[in-house]
């Protein structure tokens, strides 16, 4: 039995390796608290407080109440492979296909059954995405069909919901739903209930499945048929603006936020930033779907054609940073935890910093106000383990190398338990922050969102040597690469024919290729 254990497991484990140098025979010896205490060179770190506000967290015994740079962080490159492998190790155990998809603790524990905050749901502002964002990176592209099954499964209630709540077409879901795909707008807080986005959300890893794949049969039998209801509700949930005569939809709330209105705490408005880029993003995708699937008469395609360059999209605001609601409002929390006003930067693509540097900055300004209370504000780690991990995919995209070693060493100081487990509040386990490390760790690898597959595009100084192999980009690209201080090579294998270009620094070279054929490509160090 446990051979044939190993054997199934190991079809999906061993599709990708990482390697980011040899650790020393001391490191090795040690068991894995010890060798985690070593790395943080202390106890664990006490999780931040907000400014001025002492930690509602009960502090667990041994954690340290030092500044974080008093301690020297000691790196362990082969367990820093390992946690990158225990988040794919979490996802195959916990999202086969055929089974339910993963939760915010991953296979229905007991003990959280009763929970009041989180009650086991499924967690659409945030915490599923994160459980599933290094599934197609990291060669597990078939661990996200339980999400598209979900998505499926709900289509009837959410196109109830959406009718008799909102008198809209399509289908809406806000906050969570649970296995019991339950519609209502359920959430913690009024602030997370208010937000209609959540059916939008999770439908871009729908989109992403396919973009990885290529798999054209998904796209048309499963894929777009889920992405156009979706988009079905936006369009109808949508107001001209008399004025401008941009687009709007709403009214909604941007998770988990609020701004203040004549002293009053407030969260609801319309043209919240980040349903405005979940509604841009499911539009693109439908007409790129439909363009490959030749379905460009279909109605609902027109209209998303015309409704596309009227939509408007979040601005920047007189301090320089990216405003949350369509216009500035002066927010309830500063140092608020979510930031899903930069949804179109991460975990969407319609930004990058190559396309839209003034955009990009303004991004740069919002994180800092939210890590340390001003656009110009230095470092600061976040208050909640998916927040920290979230940071750390976001500084790869950003290519600071810096802001992204300084995220991942304290993931390590503050939240990583010796099980390995990321670890929020007193929880003993919560899965997000362990998928969102390993999705980090991969985005400062390899990034293909920008319609290039981009080489160690966030190489942080601590990996000067190593490499990987199968690692998958957008196009359908199986990829594996090795560096060390003057070379760089990767090797492509293609799902189909077809043209990719690669870049690494700045240098970008045209790749021809055939289905199934490796191909070899070299940069020296020296172009970077």
């Amino acid at each position: 039995m446990r051979a044939d254990h190993m054997a199934e497991h190991s079809a999906w484990f061993n599709r990708a390796e990482l390697f980011l140098g040899s650790s020393t025979p001391e490191q090795r010896s040690l068991p894995t608290n010890e060798r985690i205490n070593r790395m943080r060179g202390t106890q664990r770190m006490e999780r931040p407080a907000k400014p001025g506000k002492k930690s509602k967290r009960r502090a667990k015994k041994g954690s340290a109440t030092v500044p974080l740079s008093n301690s020297v962080f000691e790196y362990d490159p082969e367990l820093e492979a390992q946690v990158f492998q225990f988040a794919r190790y979490l996802l195959i155990a916990s999202s086969r296909p055929g089974t339910q998809p993963a939760t915010l603790h991953g296979i229905w524990p007991n003990w959280l059954l009763s929970e009041k905050e989180q009650n086991n749901a499924y967690h659409m502002n945030i915490n599923i995405a994160e459980n599933y964002w290094p599934a197609e990176v990291t060669g597990l592209g078939e661990m996200q069909l339980p999400v598209v099954d979900l998505l499926e499964n709900y289509l009837p209630n959410a196109g109830t919901y959406a009718r008799e709540g909102f008198g809209c077409g399509g289908v809406v879901c806000g906050h969570n739903i649970d296995a019991w795909l339950a519609p209502s707008r359920r959430g913690a807080t009024p602030a997370a209930a208010q937000w209609v986005g959540g059916f939008g959300w999770l439908s871009r890893h729908v989109w992403e499945h396919y973009a990885f794949s290529g798999d054209e049969t998904f796209l048309r039998e499963r894929g777009l048929p889920i992405l156009m209801k979706a988009a079905e509700f936006f369009l109808d949930y949508s107001r001209p603006d008399p004025v401008t005569g941009k687009i709007y939809i709403g009214p909604s709330g941007s998770p988990e936020n609020s701004f203040m209105t004549n002293g009053e705490r407030s969260t609801v408005d319309y043209g919240i930033s980040m349903d405005q880029e979940i509604a841009h993003e499911l539009y693109r995708n439908c007409l790129k779907a439909a363009e490959v699937l030749d379905m460009q008469a279909h109605p609902m395609i027109r209209r998303m054609e015309k409704a596309l360059p009227q939509l408007a999209l979040p601005q920047i605001g007189k301090d320089g940073r990216l405003l949350e609601w369509r216009t500035e409002r002066e927010e309830h929390d500063p140092y608020h935890r979510h930031f899903a006003h930069i949804y179109g930067f991460h975990p969407g693509n319609r930004l990058n910093v190559y396309s839209h540097p003034q955009e990009t900055g303004a991004i740069m300004r919002t994180l800092r106000q939210r890590m340390g209370g001003s656009p110009e504000a230095d470092y600061a780690p976040a208050r909640l383990d998916w927040q920290q991990t979230w940071y750390l995919n976001i500084w790869a995209r950003l290519r600071n190398r810096d802001l992204f070693r300084r995220t991942y060493e304290d993931i390590y100081r503050i939240y990583l338990e010796p099980s390995l487990n990321s670890w929020w509040q007193d929880r003993p386990f919560q899965y997000d922050g362990n998928g969102a490390l390993s999705s980090g760790m991969a985005e400062a690898l390899l990034q293909s969102h920008a319609g290039e597959i981009h080489l160690l595009p966030c190489l942080p100084e601590m990996w000067p040597e190593g490499s990987f192999r199968g690692f998958r980009a957008r196009g359908g690209v199986t990829v594996s690469a090795s560096w060390d201080k003057h070379h760089v090579e990767v090797e492509l294998v293609a799902s189909r024919d077809g043209k990719c270009k690669v870049r690494y620094g700045n240098t970008v070279q045209e790749v021809v290729l055939k289905k199934g054929q490796p191909v070899q490509v070299k940069f020296d160090e020296s172009v970077k």
